[in-house]
C-alpha cells in the first residue's frame, strides 16, 4: 500500500493520460447519479432546458462539483487545456 495519502484517496500525479482515468470516474459518477434519479429530477430537467439541451439527449451534463472533483484528482499537465463539455 502506498504511503501517499492523496494517492490513496484517488489523487494522481499530473500525467498526459489522465483523461482516460477521468473518463472512468465520470462514468462511475454518471451511474451513481442515474441510480439516485438526478437525470429525472425536475430541477435538473429545468436547468437542461435553460441551457438549450434536448431533454431526451443521451449525454447528460455533469454537475460542476463532479467536474471539479475529477479534474482535481486527475489533472492535465501544464499547458494542456481541458476539453470541456462537447456542447459548450
Amino acid at each position: 500500500m502506498s504511503t501517499n495519502s492523496q494517492e490513496h484517496l484517488g489523487f494522481r500525479a499530473v500525467h498526459i493520460q489522465n483523461h482516460v482515468r477521468r473518463r472512468k470516474d465520470y462514468k462511475t459518477y454518471w451511474r451513481a447519479l442515474k441510480k439516485y434519479g438526478l437525470w429525472q429530477d425536475p430541477v435538473y430537467i429545468a436547468l437542461k432546458v435553460e441551457l438549450g439541451d434536448r431533454i431526451d439527449a443521451v449525454r447528460e451534463r455533469m454537475p460542476k462539483c463532479v467536474v471539479k472533483d475529477v479534474r482535481a484528482r486527475f489533472p492535465n499537465p501544464p499547458g494542456i487545456p481541458y476539453m470541456g463539455h462537447k456542447r459548450e
